[in-house]
């Protein structure tokens, strides 16, 4: 089924660079990685947002090594909004944080917690706008599998996808 992405807000101009990855980004693309960090706006931390993995807390650690291994070393930092703790998305403490980063990266997982917890009963938060003001004023948003379903509208979610082929689609937001 599909259902309303983070960018269902979205302007129709795009300052900010996307980068979507299909999936399972390996480690040693550094292609991609590099693609995504020249995509930095600003001098901050490039996020990690693990919103999408089953466990967030743990779904951190491997993405920022694999940054700063192409960045070098404190290039990135992650950015705990899961939707275990709604509260995270309107902590501002952690929209601070989201001010601050130069670009962010959404892990895989399952799509639906990131807009869960980002933009809950389709009501954005206060991370949600942090974001999204970030991305306009040009930071770079990228994320593989899950992360990079997020960005389309409407965002695929729920089921296989012959069930798409042989149902069609239909709108769960």
């Amino acid at each position: 089924g599909a259902a309303r992405s983070l960018g269902a807000q979205q302007s129709a101009v795009q300052p900010g660079r996307l980068v979507i990855v299909g999936g399972a980004l390996n480690a040693n693309n550094e292609a991609v990685y590099r693609a995504i960090l020249a995509g930095r706006s600003g001098s901050g931390p490039f996020c990690v947002i693990p919103t999408a993995g089953a466990t967030p807390e743990t779904h951190m650690a491997g993405p920022v090594a694999n940054f700063d291994r192409y960045g070098g070393p404190g290039t990135a930092t992650g950015v705990l909004i899961s939707v275990a703790k709604p509260e995270t998305a309107l902590d501002p403490s952690v929209v601070a944080q989201l001010r601050q980063c130069s670009g962010f990266f959404f892990i895989g997982g399952i799509q639906s917690r990131v807009t869960a917890a980002f933009r809950p009963a389709g009501k954005s938060t206060p991370a949600y706008d942090a974001l999204m003001q970030r991305w306009r004023d040009g930071a770079v948003v990228s994320g593989s599998s899950a992360g990079a379903a997020i960005m389309s509208d409407p965002m695929i979610a729920n089921g296989p996808s012959a069930g798409a082929f042989t149902r069609g689609v239909r709108r769960l937001a």
